[in-house]
């Protein structure tokens, strides 16, 4: 760790400036749920002055608001790892961040709007805040921020293909929306999982890792900790009955980007098939034209429309990006629909 910082081990060549927010995330779960089954000396000599370096990379690592994923991320670690190391300036200034999040996104919508890749991670560090936060006053400003992004997610949800629809600002795989499944396990943690555990306080992380993957953890966490379930929580559910408009035809009008850009998407959802578009370009890896279909079993192609440069209009082959992580990509300046 230098200034701070957690990068990548070699021989991984990854140079993500990310890799602070992503590691802090999981440190700060770690401390705020399990603290009291670590071992003292390790908290006192080893984890609280590597936090306390951590803070130094986090405030150094400019992140746009507008970054949804790794701007949440940096936000749930500087208050969960605030509260615990007892330093009421991180703290102030995770809420702070909060605030502006939440002031953006009420006001413009999603930025990193309907990710199959991405939107999970949002959920993951909303649901933790909520989950771990200290104050009545953050866990109120956390659900507040999960209903908002429960109500994008459930809006374009499209139920016949079990994924979020309509046009995605980031996805990795250009052919088939198979990267939300955590959305779907989070939509069926409390139903399906819960029950199988006889959760106590001192159950060990590592028994957590061993039911599930840990890029689900967080979700299971949500679940047995008796966390945010969206059935149970979130204002459009009455009683845990699922919406009946969620089967039905609609249209979905949404802003998203910052709040001076003027950037809209469009969605229309029917039981068999759903489209949609966004008026502006978000990236190389986004979808702003996106069609999909009802399908029984394996998952049909999408119809998306966007220029190629590679002669590779499925995305099967990466191109690593200025830090080193490989991602298909196609050109910007794509074809938009009339809405």
């Amino acid at each position: 760790m230098q200034y701070g910082n957690l990068t990548n081990a070699p021989p991984v060549t990854v140079n993500d400036p990310n890799s602070i927010e992503f590691a802090s995330q999981g440190i700060a779960v770690i401390v705020a749920r399990f603290s009291s089954q670590l071992d003292p000396t390790f908290l006192d000599d080893s984890l609280r002055p590597a936090i306390t370096l951590m803070f130094a990379a986090l405030e150094r690592h400019i992140v746009s608001v507008s970054y949804t994923n790794i701007f949440l991320m940096k936000t749930m670690s500087l208050i969960l790892l605030g509260e615990f190391m007892g330093n009421d300036t991180i703290v102030n200034d995770g809420y702070n961040r909060l605030d502006s999040w939440l002031n953006l996104t009420m006001n413009s919508g999603i930025a990193e709007y309907s990710s199959p890749t991405y939107t999970w991670v949002q959920m993951d560090s909303l649901n933790m805040g909520h989950l771990y936060a200290k104050t009545a006053l953050g866990k109120a400003k956390f659900k507040v921020s999960l209903d908002y992004i429960w109500m994008d997610i459930l809006s374009t949800y499209f139920v016949p293909a079990n994924q979020i629809s309509g046009s995605h600002s980031r996805a990795y795989n250009f052919l088939i929306c198979n990267n939300s499944c955590d959305i779907d396990t989070y939509l069926k943690m409390s139903t399906y999982l819960r029950p199988l555990f006889e959760w106590t306080d001192n159950m060990p992380l590592t028994t957590v890792l061993r039911y599930i993957s840990g890029e689900d953890a967080h979700a299971l966490l949500t679940a047995i900790d008796g966390g945010y379930i969206v059935e149970r929580d979130h204002p459009l559910f009455n009683n845990g009955l699922i919406p009946s408009w969620l089967s039905a035809n609609r249209v979905i009008v949404a802003r998203y980007g910052l709040d001076t850009s003027g950037q809209d998407r469009y969605v229309y959802v029917t039981p068999h098939f759903v489209m949609g578009s966004s008026s502006a370009d978000y990236g190389a890896q986004d979808k702003t034209t996106n069609i999909m279909f009802e399908y029984v079993g394996e998952p049909l192609p999408e119809i998306n429309i966007y220029a190629d440069n590679t002669d590779d209009p499925y995305g099967f082959s990466e191109v690593l990006d200025s830090t080193g992580h490989p991602k298909p990509v196609h050109l910007q300046g794509n074809v938009h629909m009339s809405e």
